[in-house]
């Protein structure tokens, strides 16, 4: 269950998110379309799940390889803060252009 698609996601989300609660087009705010404002917009959001005894896999030791994740592609890779459905997985957050 789970697993990344690039369409859309894997296991988790749907619809658009309340992202640092900043409003539409000001920084990292969600529109009503579900893209990022802000600079760059047009953003998208999908989402995965993977284990969450797994989760430390994609983190790595103090948070390195997800950064190296955010670094290589130029997304924004992220754990979902908000309580998941299923406590035996945890959703990853990655937000990057379309296209």
């Amino acid at each position: 269950p789970g697993g990344f698609d690039r369409m859309g996601g894997g296991g988790g989300g749907g619809g658009p998110r309340d992202f640092n609660d900043r409003g539409p087009g000001g920084g990292r705010g969600w529109d009503n379309n579900g893209r990022m404002g802000g600079p760059g917009g047009d953003k998208t959001e999908s989402t995965f799940t993977v284990p969450a005894a797994k989760c430390g896999v994609i983190i790595g030791r103090g948070g390195e390889t997800i950064k190296q994740i955010n670094q290589q592609t130029g997304a924004h890779c992220e754990l979902d803060r908000r309580p998941p459905a299923n406590p035996a997985e945890k959703t990853f957050v990655i937000i990057g252009r379309g296209g």
